[in-house]
């Protein structure tokens, strides 16, 4: 069953004292009244509200908007709608060290691994190894080991992995071409060659 993302959809033209109608996917989670001239809706859970000048127009979030919110008579059509806001969770795992990123912003972790992102979103988590690190791969809610992009469509929670890099192969002895003890690494830091000093 398909999560519900937008809860209501509501078509309000003010031109006199009696022109506004709503529709609501679920009168529990959400209600609107009118009061003094001025109307009002509540939302009981996370929800951004957005507004448009048509159901087939853009929205746009309204800034700043909180339940109970009041809607002022301005004489002319407009549409407002609340999304639900899911959480997005990011769980860091292994040895290793790294950075994951979200677009659009919310998620820097390091310092903030969860956000509310309005539902229907497409967000993308990008993952960042530090020096000495790897990243390994995505697991819960992503995959693979590119960056991911993840729907909005509930609570997503994603696992990120970080592994110690292997040693890198190359001259050893600081990687000097001359002096005693030169010559090539493996991966496990095992001597293939060695060219005596001259």
């Amino acid at each position: 069953m398909k999560t519900l993302t937008t809860r209501l959809v509501i078509a309000l033209a003010l031109f006199g004292e009696e022109s506004f109608t709503a529709k609501s996917a679920d009168t529990n989670w959400i209600s609107t009244a009118r009061d003094a001239g001025r109307f009002v809706i509540r939302w009981n859970e996370n929800g951004v509200l957005e507004k448009s000048d048509s159901p087939q127009g853009t929205w746009q979030i309204v800034t700043g908007a909180l339940s109970p919110y009041c809607i002022e008579a301005s004489g002319k059509a407009a549409f407002y709608r609340v999304r639900n806001l899911f959480a997005l969770t990011v769980t860091k795992l292994g040895n290793g060290i790294g950075v994951v990123r979200s677009d659009p912003d919310g998620i820097l972790c390091g310092e903030n691994c969860s956000a509310l992102f309005p539902g229907g979103t497409v967000v993308t988590v990008t993952a960042t190894a530090s020096s000495g690190s790897r990243f390994a791969r995505w697991e819960g809610d992503a995959s693979g080991t590119d960056a991911c992009e993840i729907t909005i469509d509930g609570s997503k929670n994603v696992i990120a992995t970080f592994d110690l890099a292997p040693p890198p192969v190359g001259l050893v002895n600081d990687d000097s071409e001359d002096g005693p003890g030169v010559g090539w690494a493996d991966s496990r830091g095992r001597l293939r060659a060695v060219v005596a000093a001259v």
